[in-house]
């Protein structure tokens, strides 16, 4: 590791030092267009979207960074550098779903993602659809997807953008990004590194008189490399390929209540890609195929316990496209085989015994989808799309027959300025590999979970001059049968078919900007209200608050940015019987950035206090939070368009 963040440190020098040498080799062509999925975005009317601006993107540390600051999406986080899951809508982590160009990420092993560990300064985008979607999202689509997208297309110029952060507790964050046409064919890719030592102050609530003391045992590293690239072999068919290689090791320190410290710690490994080929014959039909392959490693290892885990998944999948455009109308038709297979081996490091009963080896699973949904602009005000997916999946002693999961979306412009959205969705979710096979505890015979969404709102643009008012209201419900929980029976968990599970909420948000010459200011706030409970049980869902607040207050003066932003999250039950939660918190950060541009470069300058309040918090029962922190940084851009200098 150490050799290679020394190589990356050359390699970011270098490539700023001789860019001037880049451009001369450059022939400046046609932009390549290459399609892109957009499955999602185009064809899921009637929802809640989310997407962020750029500095949003470049101040966060992680993705489930950027969600916790920037979204109603509540962040399970377990210290920062530490395993990261997501609550979309009172879902649980496995319900929610999470693409890389089409790809779903999601672990087949635990249905989860660790948003710790994905990076989004490195995507050309990254999209929140709020509420489920079985018909487009497949299995595990149940509360919300998140979509990650990279370049799909040649860039006008060789592009260079090289970044440095740094911070508290050792914070240190390198990231280098190349953009290069040559020809037909072009690149996008970008490698980075990051490390902490994380061993910020805290108070310890669970001992008397709540002394101020040091995290210990949680540093961790990533070296990562993402990147695209495409071949136009004529006006009608092109290529693209897409490629993520990431290394992680952290330390997992022990809870706030534990009186010895932890000795376990982590090391994940994965590797991604993808192939597309496009074939566009005239300006109607686009055909596309797409093979993919992901694999997964994970070795744990703690000396405390004598225990060494290490599970090794392999994820194959095959998809064909085809699409129909013609002035209001469109149609896509979609097949797609996935095949996984896993294996978990454990070792008693004390005397060597190795046990391979953990997972029965090799836990298998395929699946077979075909659906097909239209979108049609039924007049100069309205869109609607319907859609309907039907799926087989094939374990080693059991096939699920998938019922038809049908959806249907609204989007229309009403007077005012007003626009009304409405969607309904049938669910489900396929067991995963854990709760089938998992030695002791899976359980073989269990039922997929299956329910609905519904989901209504208004949305406003009014604009004078120099005001502008956006506000958005949105109302949801999800119900959710054969919910599958791990429980504990006598002394082993075992995962169960156990509940119905209701969850309905109501989503506020109003942003208002204001812009006078130089001057620009923007106000937003945003309220969640969620209610999730299981049946037969009067409390709210352990780690699912009932209620969220946040706003931020922005002002600009030519290339000046300043912002505050604040948080605020009631009470979570960590226990189903509410015996036992966490209090209320709120946090508030100031981030402040300017930006000069001189030619073709550009400079841009960032500076974050996080936690300014220095409030003592926690996001999950006994693991710390760190106090009033910083964060300093810098980005560099060669082949900027900008000419003027500031």
């Amino acid at each position: 590791m150490s050799y290679m963040c020394h190589w990356f440190r050359i390699k970011c020098c270098w490539a700023l030092s001789f860019s001037g040498v880049l451009s001369a080799q450059v022939i400046q062509l046609d932009t390549v267009r290459i399609y892109a999925d957009r499955t999602l975005s185009h064809f899921a009317m009637g929802v809640k979207r989310q997407t962020f601006d750029s500095i949003q993107i470049t101040n966060a540390t992680s993705l489930g960074d950027l969600l916790s600051r920037n979204s109603e999406v509540y962040v399970k986080q377990y210290s920062p550098g530490n395993l990261a899951t997501t609550s979309f809508r009172g879902g649980s982590a496995e319900h929610t779903q999470v693409t890389w160009q089409g790809l779903t990420l999601n672990s087949p092993m635990n249905g989860q993602i660790d948003f710790s560990l994905l990076s989004p300064d490195l995507f050309e985008d990254v999209t929140l659809f709020y509420g489920g979607n079985g018909t487009l999202g497949g299995s595990g689509a149940v509360s919300g997807v998140i979509a990650l997208s990279q370049s799909t297309s040649s860039p006008n110029q060789v592009k260079v953008i090289a970044g440095i952060r740094g911070g508290s507790f050792g914070q240190q964050r390198y990231t280098l990004r190349v953009k290069v046409p040559i020809r037909k064919a072009w690149m996008d890719a970008g490698v980075w590194e990051e490390k902490a030592d994380n061993n910020f102050l805290y108070y310890n609530t669970a001992i008397s008189e709540a002394p101020k003391v040091r995290q210990q045992h949680s540093a961790f590293k990533s070296l990562g490399l993402l990147g695209a690239g495409g071949y136009q072999f004529s006006s009608r068919s092109a290529l693209q390929f897409n490629f993520w290689h990431q290394e992680t090791y952290r330390q997992i320190p022990g809870l706030m209540t534990s009186p010895n410290r932890s000795s376990a710690h982590q090391q994940d490994i994965a590797d991604r890609g993808l192939l597309t080929f496009t074939y566009q014959p005239n300006p109607y039909w686009t055909t596309q195929i797409r093979t993919g392959l992901q694999q997964e490693k994970l070795t744990y290892e703690d000396k405390s316990s004598q225990l060494l885990s290490q599970s090794n998944a392999i994820s194959k999948s095959i998809q064909g496209e085809i699409r129909y455009v013609k002035k209001t109308l469109e149609v896509l038709l979609t097949t797609e085989i996935r095949g996984v297979e896993a294996k978990v081996e454990s070792e008693d490091i004390s005397v060597g015994i190795r046990n391979n009963s953990y997972l029965i080896s090799p836990g298998t699973q395929e699946r077979y989808t075909a659906f097909t949904t239209i979108r049609k602009r039924i007049n100069a005000n309205g869109i609607v799309s319907s859609g309907i997916r039907l799926e087989q999946v094939h374990n080693p002693n059991r096939i699920y027959n998938i019922p038809i999961l049908p959806s249907v979306g609204l989007e229309y412009n009403l007077p005012f300025s007003l626009t009304l959205k409405a969607n309904a969705a049938k669910l489900y979710r396929v067991p995963t590999l854990n709760e089938l096979f998992w030695y002791p505890g899976g359980n073989p015979d269990l039922k997929p979970e299956q329910g609905y969404h519904l989901e209504t709102g208004i949305l406003g643009s009014w604009q004078t001059q120099s005001w502008k008012w956006e506000p958005e209201i949105s109302i949801w419900y999800r119900y959710l049968d054969q919910q599958i929980r791990w429980t504990p029976q006598a002394t082993v968990w075992t995962a169960r078919n156990l509940e119905q599970v209701e969850a309905k909420g109501l989503e506020n948000k109003l942003r208002i900007s204001f812009l006078s010459g130089k001057w620009f200011y923007q106000v937003e706030g945003r309220y969640l209200y969620n209610s999730t409970k299981a049946a037969g049980n009067p409390h709210q869902s352990f780690y699912v608050p009932q209620n969220t607040m946040g706003g931020s207050f922005k002002v600009s003066y030519h290339k000046w940015r300043v912002e505050y932003a604040h948080n605020w999250t009631g009470f979570v039950n960590t226990t189903s019987d509410a015996s036992q939660f966490l209090p209320s918190w709120q946090t508030g950060e100031v981030n402040c950035s300017r930006s000069f541009s001189w030619g073709s470069y550009s400079i841009q300058g960032s500076a974050q206090i996080r936690n300014c309040w220095n409030a003592q918090y926690m996001v999950v029962q006994w693991m710390a939070m760190p106090l009033r922190y910083c964060l300093l940084g810098l980005k560099v851009t060669w082949g900027a368009d900008s000419k003027s200098s500031s």
